[in-house]
């Protein structure tokens, strides 16, 4: 949204799992278009949106995750490194706070329900979001299998994006895994150091040095 509405402002865009059509057949997309959950009462009754019930809703994508990763953990008690790793992406991954509450009605009315960044008629500060006017070199990276934001979520970005340079990166993972695993570390912040560094050595400056 921020490179769309100032393009001249930005060399290059990564995108990371990124949602930009609310109108897929993911669960989250199908519970927070329900007419059931009703966003005004939620923020007149709780001032923000508790993080305990945001996290108990991605939570129940995956009702047995927690199980599983319990499994695993007993199973390699054995691997400090292994176990090391569970314990800080747990830490990580429960180490929330509440979202605003005005912010969280407009972020599910307006992308959720009225999908207006897909429809170009999201607006920030009375200016309208044209994603087509992103044109600097796009990197989109999405996770094979995201529940949380899937692959036709985040593809729309190089469809509708104005960018000749623009790719699609399809990591294996979920939504998390996909960027903070071990297989992460090894094959997926590699290929986008690359593409950092080919678009760095090749593009002029964003803001030219004034002259002497």
């Amino acid at each position: 949204i921020a490179t769309a509405l100032r393009p001249e402002r930005v060399h290059s865009l990564i995108a990371l799992t990124t949602p930009i059509d609310f109108e897929d057949s993911g669960l989250l997309s199908a519970w927070a278009r329900a007419r059931a959950l009703d966003l005004g009462l939620v923020v007149r009754a709780l001032g923000n949106m508790p993080w305990s019930l945001l996290q108990a809703s991605f939570q129940m994508l995956r009702p047995t995750l927690g199980l599983n990763k319990l499994k695993a953990l007993t199973e390699r008690l054995w691997d400090d490194a292994f176990v090391d790793g569970v314990l800080a992406l747990e830490t990580w991954g429960n180490d929330n706070v509440s979202f605003p509450g005005e912010c969280y009605r407009q972020f599910i009315e307006e992308l959720y329900r009225r999908n207006a960044l897909r429809r170009g008629s999201l607006q920030v500060a009375g200016v309208a979001v044209d994603l087509g006017r992103i044109t600097c070199p796009l990197l989109n990276v999405a996770a094979q299998y995201d529940n949380i934001v899937p692959r036709s979520s985040s593809r729309a970005l190089n469809e509708l994006a104005g960018s000749r340079d623009a790719t699609e990166l399809i990591v294996p993972g979920g939504h998390i895994g996909a960027v903070v695993s071990r297989r992460a570390m090894e094959q997926v912040w590699p290929a986008v150091q690359a593409w950092i560094r080919e678009r760095l050595l090749s593009a002029a400056p964003l803001h030219p040095a004034p002259r002497a």
